[in-house]
């Protein structure tokens, strides 16, 4: 019976020597773990040789779900993975310690750098959005005439994001105001609004 903490270690090791970066850093942790093997008079087998047990992991959303499984797909060829029946947000995958120990380090790297692009293209999006309605008030000239109204302090404007708002402008469609609906003989009906109130 091969000790837990150095089973953990022989198998990291085999990892690096399977997935290494270089060839020679494979080469390198090959030599290792031959060496630490007949140390302990143990063949790969019986360090390869261990139960497996379903490993739950715990995703946000549905692209983080993806991201796991194609971890998994990368690193144990595995393409199926059990669902909770008590959480939902959680991807059971049949591993043993080992694979679960990697597949740890990987999905914990991973979701991670994930998380942080995730957030950035948020905020990317939340402020094309928000250039998007600028763009949308001045195509249609949703703002007033009047110099007094809405006269607060004005925000300055990168040529950056003029541009953007230009852009977006000219792809938006044309729509005419109600207006030109009431012309036609029509009643403007607004929102909320009932006749006698």
């Amino acid at each position: 019976m091969i000790e837990a903490s150095i089973r953990e270690l022989l198998l990291k090791i085999k990892a690096l020597a399977e997935r290494g970066a270089s060839e020679g850093e494979r080469a390198a942790a090959r030599g290792m773990l031959e060496r630490k093997l007949a140390a302990l008079k143990i063949t790969l087998a019986d360090l390869e040789h261990e139960e497996k047990e379903i490993v739950w992991f715990i995703y946000a959303n549905e692209q983080e779900r993806r991201v796991i499984a194609h971890i998994m797909m990368r690193l144990f060829d595995l393409d199926s993975f059990y669902k909770s029946p008590l959480r939902k947000k959680r991807a059971g995958y049949e591993l043993t310690k080992a694979q679960t120990i990697e597949a740890a380090e990987w999905v914990r790297h991973y979701l991670s750098a994930f998380r942080e692009d995730w957030r950035v293209e948020t905020l990317a999006y939340k402020k094309r959005l928000s250039l998007m309605s600028v763009a949308f008030v001045n195509k249609h000239k949703l703002f007033s005439t009047n110099e007094a109204v809405g006269g607060g302090p004005k925000k300055k404007t990168d040529i950056e994001e003029i541009r953007s708002i230009l852009v977006m402008m000219e792809g938006l469609k044309e729509v005419n105001p109600p207006r030109a609906k009431m012309r036609s003989g029509e009643p403007a009906r607004a929102i909320g609004w009932e006749k006698g109130k």
